[in-house]
């Protein structure tokens, strides 16, 4: 009888350890200590295999601990920090100080949950699995050339992850933020954060897509959800019957008509 060969590339399983974790946070809503620890966990494998993966790319010799040992199944590959150095020296990447201190903190909680006594504060917790969150599909995108954001919104996962996990949002949204310094931006009418492209006339962090238009009272522009269509009916000067469409906002809805003529728009 053939037996059937498992196998997992190196990016195949951190995106199977991310998936883990992020299905994990969705199904649980609140989390209790096991889920804490099985999510830290998740990430952290998630982490190490991502950052593996940029260095594999450089070289696959570089993932080993003691490079001369390439291509030994045996030998011992780097660990995170490991990872970090040699990306910086020898891959030019840059991670923010930032980033780099939810990493260290990220694998303090794993070294306790796999070596010792698992005991963290619930805060520091979700603090530490927001910024972890944020960091992996922040660098997958810039390094890897990954869209996960993507892949979570077609399998359905990405808008209540955003919904339920207030701190990962919040990480998230900073980053957003920043890639949109030097564009027009507006704060998207569905998450409330300042992540909406004018041009692209799309939110970069939730995804939800949006029009503006002017309303003919105030002459203000609104999200198309703020305003209503209206249609006005009249007669032109021969008698016809003839009708035009105009948008009100939402604040000058309840306004009296308009005293202009729609026609001469």
């Amino acid at each position: 009888m053939e037996t059937k060969k498992l196998k997992f590339d190196i990016l195949g399983n951190a995106k199977d350890s991310l998936s883990q974790a992020v299905s994990h946070l969705i199904e649980k809503k609140a989390l209790d200590e096991s889920s804490h620890k099985r999510v830290i966990l998740n990430l952290a494998h998630a982490v190490e295999l991502f950052l593996k993966e940029r260095l594999y790319r450089i070289h696959p010799a570089f993932i080993w601990k003691d490079i001369d040992r390439y291509p030994s199944n045996t030998a011992i590959t780097i660990n995170t920090d490991g990872a970090l150095n040699r990306l910086r020296k020898l891959g030019g990447v840059k991670i923010s100080e930032k980033m780099e201190k939810t990493i260290a903190a990220l694998r303090k909680a794993r070294n306790s949950i796999e070596h010792y006594i698992f005991e963290i504060e619930e805060k520091e917790s979700k603090a530490i699995i927001g910024g972890t969150l944020a960091f992996i599909f922040d660098f997958t995108e810039n390094h890897l050339g990954i869209n996960l954001i993507s892949e979570f919104k077609n399998d359905n996962q990405w808008a209540p992850l955003l919904k339920l996990h207030f701190e990962f949002k919040q990480e998230l949204a900073q980053i957003m933020e920043g890639r949109l310094k030097n564009k027009p931006a507006r704060y998207c009418p569905n998450c409330g954060e300042l992540t909406f492209d004018i041009q692209q006339l799309g939110c970069i962090l939730c995804g939800h897509t949006e029009g503006e238009v002017e309303c003919d009272i105030c002459h203000r522009t609104v999200w198309e959800s703020e305003a209503q269509g209206i249609e006005i009916f009249g007669e032109d000067d021969k008698g016809r019957d003839i009708s035009a469409g105009i948008a009100i906002c939402n604040e000058c809805g309840g306004s009296p008509e308009p005293d202009f003529d729609p026609y001469e728009f």
